[in-house]
C-alpha cells in the first residue's frame, strides 16, 4: 500500500497537471481532497476522488471519536509543555487552538487510512501536520517517502521536513502579493490606490527595518534595546484606554460587522477604546471603517525573527528541546519541533508587545472578536492573568460539532438566540459563559427603509423599481448553478421580473478564477437578457428591496427572515447541507431540490400572492432563535456588558 500526501498554495493550480501525474499512480487508489472545485474535476473524468469532509463529516458518532483522539494528544501536548511560560503566561495558549485544528486533520486522515488501500491526499494549503501524517501513515504499514508534493502552478515539486522555513518565507510573501492583488481587483480606483499604497508601505516598511536590524547585528551592534524602543514607543498605552479589541481575521462579514454598532456607540460614548491587529487584511478593512486601530503587522514580523537574538530565547529554546526530546514517544513531537520553536518566537513577540500596551492602562475589559487566534489567544490569557474580563461574540450559527467545544477561551461568549445558546451548550461551555444578546450585526434592520433601498438600488443598478425584484445570493457557486441561473434570468425577463445575483464576498479574494468562469457563462447564455451581477453593492440594502429572497443555507435566509421576506432556499445540486439552520424546518422558507419547481414556486408568490402567510407564520417561529428579542438593541447589550453597566439591562 502506499500513501502519498501534496499540498497547493497557489490560488488557481492547473488541474491538468495533477491529472497527469495521477497517471502513474495505480488505478485502484483513492484520492481524498479538501478542494471542492478539483473533486469536481477528477470526478469528471472519473478519477476516484472523494471530499475529506463527506467521508468525515464534523459531527455524528464518527465525528465525536476523531475529536476525542485529538483532545487526548491535545493533552498530552499541553501537559509536555505545561511548565513553559514567560510573564505568567503559558506559551503553549498562543498556538493551541491552531495546533488542535491540525489533530483533527490528523485524525481525520488516521480514519481514512483504516481502509488499507493506496491513498493520495490533496490538500489546498499547507499545515505542519502532513509530516505527521505521513509519519502515522508508515506505522500503519503504508509504503511512504518521508518528503511531501508541492504543487504550483505548472509543475509538482517536494517538500522536506528540514527545508520548511523556505516555505512559510515564500507562504508570507505570497500572502502579502494576494492581499495586493485582490485590493486592487478588477476596476482600478483611488480607493484602491489608497489600500495598496497603505499596504505597500507597510511590507516595505518592515523589509527595510529588517535589513537594518541585520546589518546592527552584523556590525556586532546590539539591536535589542533599539527595538524594543521603538516598539514601546509606537504602543505606547493610553492612561485613560479602557477597552482593548483584538481582533485577526479577513471576514469582515462574519467577525467584523457584527462589532461596527458597538464600535459606533463606544465612539459615541467617552470610553476610550482602542483596535489591535497584526494582520494586513484585517488592517484594510478596519480602515475603511475610519475607527482606532493599531496595526502590529511590522512590529510583530521582526520582533518574531530577531527575538532569536534576545537573552530570554536561549533558554526557552533549549527548554522546548528538552521537552521535546523528554517526549519524543508523543505522536508527533519530533516532526513538529520546528513548528514549536516558531510558534513560541511568535507568542514571544505578542507578549512583549501586549505587555507594552496593557502596563500603564487601567484596562476594564478585553475583547477577542475572532477568538481562538492567536493574538486573541494571548490577550485572553493575558487578562485572565490580570483579573481583566474578556468577551468574544458567536460569529454565526453553529451547529453543535464537537470540535468547537475547544474554540471560545474568553470568560463571556455573546450569543444571537436560542438555538445559539442550546448548541453552545450541547458543546459543554459553561451556561454562566453564556449571554443571549441577539446579533448587533441585525440592528441596524429595524431602521431600514424599504422605499429607500429601492431608490438607492435603482440608482445604483438602474432597476425598474415599479417590478417585482428576485435576489439570488448563494454561500457559494455549486455545481451547475450558472445553467439553473441562466434558465431563472430568462423566466424573470419573460415576467417582467427584476433580477440581482449577489456573488458571495469570499470569491472576490479566493477562487475569483472559477467564479468570474461560471459569471461569463451566465453572459453567454443570457446575451440579451436583463439581469444584475454584483459582488459588491449593500447586500441588506439589496434584500431590503427584494420582493423574494433565493438562497441556499446562507446566512443571507437570517437577514431576509429579519427583514420579513419571502424566501426560497434551493438545493439543485444534491449537496449535502448537514450543518445547517434548516428555514423550511420551521415553515419560513419552501425548500426545492428541482429546478421546474422554483418557476412554479416563483409565480404563486409574487404573482398569486400565494404561501405569503404561512411564510410570515414560520418567520415568526424562527426569529428568536436566530435574534434574541429581534429588538434592535442587542448592540446596546453588548456595550453595558463590556463596559461594565450590565445593571441597566436586564434579560428573561
Amino acid at each position: 500500500m502506499k500513501c502519498e500526501l501534496f499540498f497547493s498554495y497557489e490560488k488557481n493550480i492547473d488541474f491538468e497537471n495533477i491529472k497527469k501525474h495521477l497517471e502513474g499512480f495505480p488505478e485502484q487508489n483513492q484520492i481524498i481532497t479538501d478542494n471542492y472545485n478539483l473533486h469536481k474535476f477528477l470526478k469528471k473524468n472519473k478519477i476516484n476522488s472523494k471530499m475529506m469532509g463527506e467521508l468525515i463529516p464534523d459531527d455524528g458518532n464518527l465525528a465525536k471519536e476523531i475529536f476525542e483522539k485529538a483532545k487526548n494528544l491535545q493533552e498530552g501536548y499541553r501537559k509536555a509543555f505545561s511548565k513553559l511560560t514567560y510573564k505568567k503566561i503559558s506559551i503553549f495558549s498562543g498556538f493551541d487552538n491552531l495546533l488542535f485544528r491540525q489533530l483533527i486533520i490528523l485524525f481525520k486522515a488516521e480514519k481514512i487510512l483504516q481502509n488499507k488501500r493506496d491513498t493520495i491526499f490533496i490538500f489546498k494549503e499547507y499545515f505542519p501536520i502532513f509530516f505527521v501524517i505521513k509519519k502515522r501513515a508508515n506505522e500503519m504499514g503504508y509504503n511512504t517517502i518521508p518528503t511531501i508534493g508541492i504543487i504550483e502552478k505548472n509543475k509538482i515539486g517536494t517538500l522536506n521536513i528540514t527545508n520548511t522555513e523556505k516555505l512559510q518565507t515564500k507562504l508570507s510573501q505570497k500572502r502579502s502579493y494576494n492581499f495586493l492583488k485582490n485590493s486592487i481587483g478588477k476596476n482600478f480606483s483611488l480607493k484602491s490606490c489608497k489600500i495598496i499604497f497603505t499596504a505597500f508601505i507597510d511590507i516595505t516598511g518592515m523589509m527595510t527595518k529588517k535589513m537594518t536590524y541585520n546589518l546592527l547585528n552584523y556590525v556586532k551592534i546590539n539591536s535589542n534595546e533599539r527595538l524594543m524602543e521603538k516598539i514601546c514607543k509606537k504602543t505606547k498605552s493610553q492612561p485613560n484606554l479602557k477597552v482593548l479589541f483584538f481582533v485577526t481575521t479577513g471576514r469582515e462579514d462574519l467577525y467584523l460587522k457584527p462589532w461596527n454598532p458597538v464600535l459606533k456607540l463606544l465612539g459615541k460614548s467617552s470610553i476610550i477604546y482602542q483596535i489591535f491587529t497584526n494582520d494586513l487584511a484585517t488592517s484594510n478593512i478596519i480602515r475603511k471603517e475610519n475607527l482606532p486601530f493599531m496595526n502590529l503587522f511590522s512590529e510583530v514580523k521582526i520582533l518574531e525573527k530577531e527575538i532569536e537574538r534576545f537573552n530570554l530565547w536561549i533558554k526557552i529554546n533549549s527548554e522546548i528541546n528538552e521537552i521535546v526530546n523528554g517526549n519524543s514517544s508523543i505522536l508527533g513531537m519530533n516532526e513538529l519541533l520546528e513548528y514549536f520553536l516558531k510558534q513560541t518566537r511568535r507568542t514571544l513577540s505578542l507578549i512583549l508587545i501586549l505587555e507594552n500596551i496593557i502596563k500603564t492602562s487601567k484596562i476594564e475589559s478585553i475583547v477577542a472578536i475572532a477568538d481562538g487566534e492567536m493574538l486573541e489567544n494571548i490577550a485572553v490569557e493575558y487578562a485572565k492573568k490580570n483579573n481583566i474580563p474578556s468577551y468574544s461574540l458567536l460569529p454565526g450559527y453553529i451547529s453543535p460539532q464537537p470540535f468547537l467545544s475547544e474554540w471560545f477561551k474568553v470568560n463571556k461568549i455573546f450569543v444571537h438566540g436560542l438555538d445559539g445558546r442550546d448548541s453552545m451548550l450541547k458543546l459543554n461551555y459553561n451556561k454562566n459563559r453564556l449571554e443571549i444578546t441577539g446579533n448587533p450585526k441585525y440592528d441596524f434592520l429595524k431602521t431600514i427603509n424599504t422605499d429607500e433601498s429601492k431608490k438607492i438600488i435603482n440608482k445604483k443598478f438602474g432597476l425598474n423599481v415599479k417590478k417585482p425584484l428576485i435576489v439570488i445570493a448563494m454561500s457559494r457557486w455549486w455545481n451547475n448553478d450558472e445553467i439553473w441561473i441562466s434558465d431563472f434570468i430568462k423566466y424573470c425577463n419573460k415576467n417582467s421580473f427584476e433580477v440581482i445575483v449577489k456573488i458571495h464576498p469570499v470569491y472576490k479574494s479566493d477562487a475569483r478564477e472559477l467564479s468570474d468562469k461560471k459569471i461569463s457563462e451566465i453572459k453567454k447564455t443570457c446575451l440579451n437578457e436583463k439581469y444584475t451581477i454584483s459582488y459588491d453593492g449593500d447586500l441588506s440594502k439589496i434584500l431590503s428591496a427584494a420582493d423574494l429572497v433565493i438562497t441556499d443555507f446562507s446566512n443571507v435566509g437570517i437577514e431576509a427572515i429579519l427583514l420579513d421576506k419571502s424566501l426560497l432556499t434551493v438545493n439543485f445540486s444534491n449537496e449535502s447541507f448537514e450543518y445547517v439552520l434548516r428555514y423550511h424546518e420551521y415553515g419560513s422558507s419552501i425548500y426545492l431540490q428541482k429546478y421546474d419547481d422554483l418557476e412554479k414556486i416563483v409565480k404563486e408568490i409574487i404573482v398569486k400572492k400565494m404561501h405569503l402567510n404561512d411564510l410570515a407564520q414560520g418567520r415568526k417561529k424562527i426569529i428568536e432563535l436566530v435574534n434574541y428579542q429581534n429588538d434592535g438593541k442587542a448592540s446596546e447589550r453588548i456595550f453595558n456588558f463590556i463596559t461594565k453597566k450590565t445593571e441597566e439591562i436586564s434579560f428573561e
